[in-house]
């Protein structure tokens, strides 16, 4: 589910500028040394190719079936949700934030007893509500 969520709501949807070291080709295009250059990173988050549906939250799209049968079960982490930027330069926070997620997440479920209730339909798409009920 966290990497949904990072994918979905972006937190740098350009991320953090860089500047050309060199005159660079991109394509037909001329880069020149010095110019500001921004990974659009809400491009690749968005992108029907590489998720289908890619405006719809969807946390099962990283459930793959163990051996090609069955329910799916095993989380396949994207190599293409890039929530803490790509390259040697991507956040310095990633190994902090990462392990703070997991503990954060397993924080609340230990104290919170969760449970799926039935769809709601509110504006124009269908939401799960998960409910937080506190137990003991």
């Amino acid at each position: 589910m966290f990497q949904e969520v990072q994918r979905h709501s972006n937190m740098l949807p350009l991320g953090v500028p860089r500047s050309a070291a060199v005159d660079a080709r991109l394509g037909e295009y001329t880069i020149p040394k010095g110019t500001q250059v921004f990974q659009n990173m809400t491009s690749v988050h968005f992108d029907p190719e590489l998720f289908p549906d890619p405006h719809r939250f969807d946390p099962t799209r990283y459930l793959a079936t163990e051996d090609g049968g069955g329910e799916k079960t095993r989380f396949v982490p994207s190599p293409h949700v890039l929530p803490f930027g790509t390259g040697r330069r991507r956040c310095l926070g990633e190994v902090l934030a990462k392990p703070s997620l997991y503990l954060f997440f397993t924080g609340i479920t230990a104290r919170f007893e969760t449970f799926k209730i039935e769809q709601k339909i509110l504006f124009s798409g269908i939401f799960f509500v998960l409910a937080l009920q506190v137990s003991g």
